[in-house]
């Protein structure tokens, strides 16, 4: 029986009316762009996108390395090592982004050519995306371990809704098409990133003192590993569809993503809840094992939501959302989201392993990565095959999981007060 952790439920409740806010506008921009660009375009977009992700691990990277570290000043009161930590964060992450540019700027005909892009300038604005979205996650990092979840949720609901405006505008009026739609993406991340600076101008104000960045180097190590191939094991499958099948299959294939990930999002909202609170429990050396079991718990619920109306009404939810030019989708969201979900959980667990710095799920994640790729590229006869290979791989990785923390479930933390974990 599971007890409800009254403080971990309330910030996951904050975090996740945020989530909801955003992922319904960010929902919507998808949507738009669906329906204005069509099958074909909306393929490219979403592979771009895919692409994108993957190589943006390093902010993820950066938001939970910071969030980490963040949370353990907070616990000390040491708020001039926080100053310090944003400053340098931000002096280093801005360097290596104009670099990464350059670099992205000359391998963008390869990667245009493998995706089937007509043009490379598409790949270029993907390189100003990468740029401002490795700094912003610094000060998101900062507001989550702070567990300012108000102010963090305030952010990243406006970024969604200047991307929809401003792709109603780009895409909508001018008809930038898909470039239009990067460029939303691109204006919206700087416009939050100048408003995430707000919340933190007190602790900017403070006298800054030195950290030790060896250690959060290397911390970042088993972060950047982890991150880098569940963002992989998410967003490849995307990637190589565009690449093995025809652009209408592929958007057809990105718009089932887009509606089966939306579990995917929601999960964050408990686990980036969860994650500061078990950090802090880490640090004061009490165990913290009923945080990941409520968490898991709470997923659960929305994700057999999700599970039973895409499976029961998958047609309306299609014809809603992208319209009947999507209609052959209907068939693929209820199976793509088994395999969310089971994705999903493994999510909140490697988030939870991450804030008591336990490494040990990095093994079972990267073997999951490598089975989806060769048995993708093996057995890629259409796209219900592709999804099927997805649920497999996603239930093997999270049986592997539970094995690797199997202790955070048969410990005997039953004893631990609300109070104590507030």
């Amino acid at each position: 029986m599971v007890k409800l952790n009254i403080s971990l439920l309330k910030a996951s409740s904050m975090v996740f009316i945020a989530f909801i806010v955003s992922s319904l506008f960010n929902y919507l921009f998808q949507i738009y762009m669906g329906r204005v660009l069509g099958p074909a375009d909306y393929g490219i977009l979403g592979s771009l996108l895919s692409l994108l992700y993957i190589i943006s691990v390093p902010s993820e990277t950066i938001r939970t390395t910071v969030m980490k570290f963040a949370s353990e000043f907070k616990t000390m009161g040491q708020f001039g090592e926080m100053k310090s930590l944003i400053l340098k964060a931000m002096r280093k992450i801005s360097l290596y982004g104009f670099v990464a540019i350059v670099i992205i700027y000359f391998i963008s005909a390869p990667i245009a050519e493998f995706l089937h892009i007509p043009s490379t300038f598409s790949i270029i604005i993907l390189g100003f995306i990468f740029l401002v979205g490795i700094i912003y996650p610094v000060t998101l990092g900062m507001l989550q371990g702070l567990q300012k979840f108000g102010h963090y949720g305030i952010n990243i609901s406006l970024s969604s809704m200047f991307k929809l405006g401003f792709g109603f505008l780009f895409v909508g009026v001018f008809g930038f098409a898909v470039n239009g739609a990067l460029g939303a993406i691109l204006l919206s991340s700087l416009f939050a990133l100048v408003i995430s600076i707000i919340p933190l101008k007190k602790i900017l104000r403070t006298e800054r003192v030195s950290i030790i960045s060896s250690k959060i180097y290397r911390y970042s190590l088993p972060v950047f590993t982890a991150i880098l191939f569940l963002t992989i094991i998410s967003n490849i499958d995307v990637i190589l569809v565009k690449h093995f099948f025809t652009p209408t299959e592929a958007g057809y294939y990105a718009a089932a993503s887009l509606m089966a990930k939306m579990i995917y999002f929601i999960s964050h909202a408990f686990s980036n809840a969860m994650f500061p609170k078990a950090s802090e429990l880490h640090v004061d050396s009490r165990h913290s094992g009923r945080i990941l079991k409520e968490s898991l718990f709470y997923t659960s619920i929305f994700a057999v939501l999700g599970i039973v109306l895409y499976f029961l009404i998958p047609h309306f939810i299609v014809d809603l959302l992208f319209g009947a030019q999507y209609s052959p989708v209907a068939e693929l969201i209820g199976l793509f989201a088994i395999a969310i979900t089971f994705l999903s959980l493994s999510n909140v667990i490697m988030m939870y392993d991450l804030a008591i710095k336990k490494t040990k799920f990095i093994y079972p994640l990267v073997f999951s990565v490598i089975l989806e790729i060769v048995l993708i590229y093996l057995f890629h006869y259409d796209l219900l095959v592709i999804i099927k290979t997805l649920i497999g791989v996603t239930i093997i990785l999270f049986s592997s999981l539970m094995i690797v923390n199997k202790n955070e479930f048969v410990s005997n933390d039953l004893n631990l007060s609300v109070n104590e974990i507030k």
